[in-house]
C-alpha cells in the first residue's frame, strides 16, 4: 500500500503539534486509524481526507500525492458541476482568478459577492436554505472536535 498520504497527514499533523489522539478525536476516529492512516496499513477514503484536513487547517491538497492532487482537481470538478449546476462555469472562472488578487482584493470579491447574494432576484432560495443548513452542521463539527469556545 502506498505510504505517501500517511506521510503527508503525519508531516501536517506534527507541524501543528497535535498528537495522534487529538487528531483522531477532531476527526470522529480511532487513535489506531490515525495511526494506521500515518503507517501505511490503511488509507482514508476522501470525506475522512476532508475532515483531518479541515482539523488540521490545511487544504486537503497539502495530504495527497500530485497526482492524487489532479485526481481530486477533477473530482472537485465534477462536484462543481453538481453542487452549482448551471453556475458551474462562473464558479470555475471566480475560482481561477481569485488566487490572483491580494488580500485586500481578494476581500473586495467577496463583498461584491456576499452583497450581490442578499438580493432576492438572485438567489437561489434551495442553495441558501442547504448552505444555512451545511454552515450550522460545520460550526457544529468544529465545536465539538476543533475549538470549543469559537464564537460565530
Amino acid at each position: 500500500m502506498n505510504n505517501e498520504i500517511g506521510k503527508l497527514i503525519k508531516h501536517a499533523r506534527t507541524k501543528k503539534n497535535v498528537t495522534q489522539a487529538e487528531l483522531a478525536k477532531r476527526v470522529g476516529l480511532a487513535t489506531v486509524t490515525v495511526r494506521q492512516y500515518e503507517n501505511g496499513s490503511r488509507e482514508p477514503n476522501i470525506e475522512t481526507l476532508r475532515k483531518i484536513a479541515l482539523a488540521l487547517g490545511v487544504s486537503i491538497y497539502s495530504l495527497v500525492s500530485f497526482d492524487d492532487a489532479s485526481s481530486l482537481v477533477e473530482e472537485n470538478i465534477n462536484e462543481n458541476r453538481i453542487t452549482y449546476g448551471e453556475n458551474w462555469e462562473q464558479y470555475e472562472r471566480i475560482r481561477i482568478v481569485l488566487p490572483d488578487l491580494n488580500h485586500k482584493g481578494a476581500e473586495r470579491a467577496a463583498q461584491a459577492v456576499e452583497d450581490i447574494a442578499k438580493i432576492p432576484e438572485y438567489q437561489n432560495i434551495e442553495k441558501v436554505k442547504a448552505r444555512e443548513k451545511e454552515n450550522e452542521r460545520v460550526i457544529k463539527f468544529w465545536k465539538e472536535n476543533v475549538d470549543p469556545d469559537y464564537d460565530e
